[in-house]
């Protein structure tokens, strides 16, 4: 009898399921479209795996394009992505655990930077008069993508917003090519466009993040701190 319970006792057991094994994914969360020049980010929050390497490939050399940084005590979860020159970027990201690799990609299309307005208002306010031919500006800015987050949303829209730099034009102001950008990522790939050069010489040592004039025709650099808004960017520029 004792037998025949054990044996009937096995049969009632359940076999354990062996558990799949962790496998590592590798998952972009990031836009596929954008205007040149807009500062994008890309995240990896969804992934596992250990580590994280990320790189960008496109129509031009994308070296000080993107810089990647932590997020909640995890490191190179989010990559900044910025361009000026319009075309097709692919965005890949590549994680492993143990033996086994996992890795996505990510088509963004950059288009082209739109026009300005080709019907500006025929009005202007009295109170506020178009600034003077003689008072435009090259305009850069730099920042540091480790504490993009910590600023005001006035802030990050004087950086990110592309109705701001429309506004900038049609005032007769010129933002540079490529001249908003990550002072780390310029740093690190030790590469500074020819135009920047005087920009990024007169903010070393700077506390970022800064703008950067100087007078259209030619002059020294300013050197600002970030305004407030955008209200008072365009005001500093008008004094």
């Amino acid at each position: 009898m004792r037998r025949f319970l054990f044996a009937l006792c096995l049969l009632a057991t359940p076999a354990m399921a062996e558990e799949p094994a962790d496998v590592p994914l590798a998952v972009i969360d990031g836009p596929t479209e954008s205007i040149a020049g807009i500062l994008l980010e890309f995240d990896a929050i969804d992934s596992t795996g250990v580590g994280f390497a990320w790189a960008v490939t496109g129509p031009k050399n994308c070296d000080g394009l993107w810089n990647v940084y932590d997020k909640d005590g995890v490191k190179n979860r989010i990559m900044a992505f910025a361009s000026p020159y319009p075309g097709e970027y692919i965005i890949t990201l590549s994680t492993a655990m143990g033996d086994q690799p996992a890795i996505t990609q990510v088509t963004l299309h950059n288009g082209n930077q739109p026009d300005p307005d080709p019907d500006p208002d025929p009005d202007p306010d009295p109170d506020d008069p178009p600034l003077p031919p003689d008072n435009k500006w090259q305009i850069v800015i730099v920042y540091e993508s480790s504490t993009l987050g910590k600023l005001s949303p006035e802030q990050q829209s004087v950086i990110k917003s592309l109705t701001f730099r429309k506004r900038l034009a049609e005032a007769g102001h010129v933002i540079l090519s490529g001249g908003i950008f990550d002072k780390d990522g310029i740093d690190r790939n030790n590469q500074v466009p020819e135009s920047l050069a005087p920009f990024v010489a007169a903010v070393r040592n700077t506390k970022l993040p800064v703008l950067c004039i100087a007078p259209v025709a030619s002059g020294p650099v300013k050197v600002f701190p970030l305004p407030a808004d955008e209200d008072a960017v365009l005001k500093l520029l008008g004094g």
